[in-house]
């Protein structure tokens, strides 16, 4: 019978020092050798996913916590914030003075870090 894992990827796949423990892709390769699938489930989009976790080999990703999921290179769904909603959030953490990063699924990563007072 076929299973499907999801792994997340900070402190379990990748450990707090930023390494990913040989046994770790051993067993993911084993698994999709054995016909389960396995995908990855993290809160990071895949533009912030380490090349070191994609070349694994993962049968799909669920990302941004949710908002992005592709099974086999196909995308079933990218939720987006709409641009009035983006600027409010942007012009709320600048007034806050909160530290924030922004990123796109696909192809680039904003940050803004406030100094502190």
């Amino acid at each position: 019978m076929q299973k499907i894992i999801f792994m997340d990827v900070d402190g379990t796949l990748v450990t707090d020092n930023g390494v990913i423990p040989y046994s770790a892709i051993q067993a993911i390769q084993t698994a999709r050798r054995n016909g389960h699938l396995v995908l990855l489930c993290t809160g990071r989009s895949k533009s912030i996913l380490f090349p070191e976790v994609l070349d694994i080999g993962f049968d799909g990703i669920v990302g941004a916590a949710g908002g992005y999921i592709e099974l086999d290179g196909t995308v079933f769904s990218h939720d987006v914030i709409v641009k009035e909603d983006l600027h409010t959030l942007i012009d709320y953490f600048n007034e806050q003075k909160i530290d924030f990063f922004l990123n796109r699924m696909l192809d680039y990563l904003l940050v803004k870090a406030v100094s502190s007072e």
